[in-house]
């Protein structure tokens, strides 16, 4: 993980290159900690394909865990830098960032989240593959431009991988998950996830089979993963309502 080869220009400047250069040498994954299939040629790969240019080559990565403890239990998150150079001008490197999500490292978290159960690997691969690009284009018709999710760089099913982009490049920022959200970014969500809901109902009056696979909720009969957590809620609610003048 040494940056040895790169040249001191860089082009296209993004506002997490300078926090991935400074990244101090501990933050970074060992070798022992990153896939094995989570390499130079794999995001080269990516990286063609993305931008149709068969000569780009990746010079270094620089790979992060995403998040911290608790912000993931569905799945694995990587942080990854990405230097590279095309065929054109080979002595300037280019920066991107982005996040590959694959899945969890531990055994139960896969037993009880995978394909046996709430397959929830494949059914995000299918949504970013298949459903989000739709929703792109119909909110798109009606000029709804705005961006509801991130861009999609790769979705790998031989691997279960998937490559976003960094949206921290755009300046976004996750919520406290202890705190919330504030009620102007609550409003916001609930219009987002309103144009998305909408945007689906017209995916399924053109094609009624493209949600066939995604018919597993949260709270089901077919598996008892959240069944504690739903109980708890519940519990915490009546507690809750209790204290309520006139309950």
């Amino acid at each position: 993980m040494s940056d040895a080869g790169i040249k001191v220009e860089i082009i296209n400047q993004h506002n997490l290159l300078n926090d991935i250069l400074d990244t101090k040498s501990d933050e970074l994954l060992t070798a022992d900690e990153i896939p094995v299939w989570l390499n130079e040629l794999f995001f080269e790969r990516i990286l063609q394909q993305h931008h149709r240019d068969g000569n780009l080559k990746v010079k270094n990565l620089r790979i992060k865990q995403c998040g911290g403890k608790g912000d993931s239990y569905a799945s694995m998150m990587y942080r990854v830098g990405i230097f590279f150079c095309d065929g054109i001008t080979p002595e300037t490197t280019q920066f991107v960032s982005c996040i590959v999500k694959t899945l969890p490292e531990h055994d139960l978290a896969i037993e009880k989240l995978g394909s046996d159960n709430y397959n929830v690997q494949n059914k995000e691969m299918e949504i970013y593959q298949n459903i989000l690009p739709e929703m792109t284009r119909i909110l798109e018709s009606i000029h709804e431009d705005s961006a509801i999710f991130p861009l999609v760089l790769a979705v790998d099913r031989k691997l279960d991988v998937i490559v976003l982009e960094d949206l921290a490049e755009k300046k976004f920022v996750m919520a406290d998950r202890i705190k919330g959200l504030d009620l102007d970014h609550t409003l916001m969500a609930l219009r987002k996830l309103a144009r998305m809901h909408a945007a689906s109902v017209i995916i399924h009056k053109e094609n009624p089979s493209a949600f066939a696979h995604l018919d597993t909720g949260f709270f089901t009969r077919k598996t008892d993963v959240f069944h504690v957590m739903f109980e708890s809620l519940c519990e915490a609610m009546i507690e809750e309502v209790g204290t309520w003048e006139g309950y």
